[in-house]
């Protein structure tokens, strides 16, 4: 599970992941930012799949879902 954080800043809203600063959207709405942000990560999720997937062409590969526990967002 990620984090997303919410920080409004000249009337839009930025979003981005806690874990993974780097990855970040915006938008006029909390809800705006946070579809964009859901949508970018999966084209990034799914574009790092397809380098794996060209990597390691013609080699057996086992993929399985990873359940990360955290303590959660520090206060």
């Amino acid at each position: 599970m990620f984090t997303v954080v919410f920080v409004k800043l000249q009337g839009e809203y930025i979003a981005f992941i806690e874990e993974l600063p780097a990855m970040s959207s915006r938008g006029r709405t909390i809800s705006e930012a946070r579809g964009a942000l859901v949508r970018l990560a999966n084209e990034v999720f799914a574009e790092e799949r397809r380098s794996v997937d060209q990597a390691f062409v013609g080699k057996h590969m086992v993929r399985e879902s990873l359940a990360l526990s955290s303590p959660g967002p520090a206060r």
